[in-house]
């Protein structure tokens, strides 16, 4: 089915069954009832025919434009197969995105790629990309006084949880000015100046309320924040990609849950030709991270149905 995808958005991009068979050499004939197959399989009518030749009906317009995207996929893959991927690529991660998102199926890319090693390091604090001599660095805040461009790549949204264990013996913080009966856990900047508020805000971002916050403990590390709240011992705020599974399985209660804790953008910087294959390749591992972080329910439905 996927071969008649391909076809069908190659046969609009030429605007006819007849350009498409003079560029890709197949019949028409069959070119026509591929697409008519694909139609039946989709249960829609995704092309008007006509002798001057053919037009999107809103169904197929829909269906180009989900699918469009990933023919440009494929034909990265294809490229990426035909050229030699080898050698280290030194890169700098944030901590949790890498022990969360990356290294529990890191070796997929590297059994695609076996003459590729991948030498992956954590910094938490301020860093000078040339200083250390990386080939690239994907930092959770926005780096300052970097002489390299800065590209923003993905985003995740923050949550303020804990466990019912801890509501159950401290009471559940539904009150905005109850907040300093709790053990909440603090996060230092990257000067690090310990704050004693946390800002919540509504889902449409258009409301802002703040939590004075006892400071009592300040961690570094989501990990270790998880850690500290899953062992029932008080509240912290930790990315939504971190906790879905808790939160699916009632382990842990999303506090005030019209509001979210604000998001974490993340930020690519480089010393590495961009169109070095080992750049390529590990962009293209990553950018499907972050896509599987933001793609909506709907949209995954819809490409898997028409897949499957």
């Amino acid at each position: 089915m996927i071969d008649d995808i391909l076809l069908f958005l190659k046969v609009v991009d030429a605007g006819s069954i007849l350009a498409a068979e003079k560029k890709l050499s197949i019949p028409h004939s069959t070119a026509a009832r591929r697409i008519d197959g694909l139609e039946a399989k989709v249960g829609k009518t995704l092309l008007n025919r006509s002798p001057q030749g053919v037009s999107l009906t809103e169904d197929g317009r829909f269906f180009y434009d989900c699918f469009k995207s990933y023919e440009r996929k494929l034909n990265d893959l294809f490229e990426e197969n035909e050229i030699s991927i080898e050698g280290k690529l030194n890169v700098v991660l944030p901590f949790t995105f890498a022990n969360n998102l990356l290294i529990p199926e890191i070796s997929n890319l590297l059994l695609k790629y076996p003459d590729l090693e991948l030498n992956i390091v954590h910094n938490f604090n301020k860093f000078n990309m040339k200083k250390e001599l990386y080939d690239l660095a994907i930092t959770d805040y926005e780096p300052l006084q970097q002489s390299q461009k800065i590209k923003k790549i993905g985003r995740t949204k923050l949550l303020l949880l804990c466990t019912p264990e801890y509501a159950i013996n401290y009471g559940l913080l539904n009150k905005v000015e109850d907040a300093y009966k709790h053990f909440i856990v603090c996060r230092s900047d990257l000067e690090g100046l310990e704050s004693n508020t946390i800002k919540l805000f509504s889902e449409d971002d258009a409301k802002m309320v703040e939590l004075e916050v006892k400071r009592k403990i300040t961690l570094s590390s989501f990990v270790e924040a998880k850690s500290f709240i899953m062992g029932h011992q008080g509240i912290a705020e930790l990315p939504e990609y971190l906790v879905q599974e808790e939160l699916a399985s009632n382990q842990l209660i999303r506090l005030f849950p019209e509001f979210h804790a604000g998001y974490i953008d993340y930020y690519l910087l480089r010393n590495i030709n961009e169109n070095d294959p080992k750049f390529k390749a590990f962009m293209t591992y990553i950018n499907k991270i972050f896509d599987n972080l933001s793609v909506s329910t709907s949209e995954r439905s819809f490409v898997d149905k028409v897949y499957g």
